[in-house]
């Protein structure tokens, strides 16, 4: 990211074009043959959306995620990851520091 943003314009840009919105996790599944990749259900309340990420080393059990509120970009290409489309990305702050963000506010909230 840091050779895309070369000044601050460049910066503008960008977050002129994100859009981050609060999505709360309704299931947690494991991904069979991954080490690192759960898939979450997340309803960001005019939709429900599926998103694959590689939070799971972070978490002794994967079900604490459960009706939790997260940041997430909402607007990236959806991508195929271990066969699954994903169609979000979780923003969950410094997970390798134990710092997860959770947010108090309503699925569905624009962020960004």
């Amino acid at each position: 990211m840091k050779e895309l943003i070369k000044n601050k314009s460049d910066f503008d840009q960008i977050l002129q074009k994100l859009e981050i919105r609060a999505g709360q996790i309704i299931e947690v599944e494991e991904i069979k043959k991954s080490y690192t990749l759960i898939k979450l259900k997340v309803d960001f309340e005019d939709e429900t959306r599926t998103v694959v990420t590689n939070i799971k080393p972070y978490f002794e059990n994967i079900n604490d995620l459960l009706d939790k509120v997260f940041a997430f970009i909402v607007n990236l290409e959806p991508a195929k990851i271990m066969g699954i489309e994903s169609t979000a990305m979780i923003l969950p702050g410094e997970i390798e520091k134990d710092k997860i963000i959770m947010l108090n506010c309503q699925p569905g909230t624009r962020l960004l």
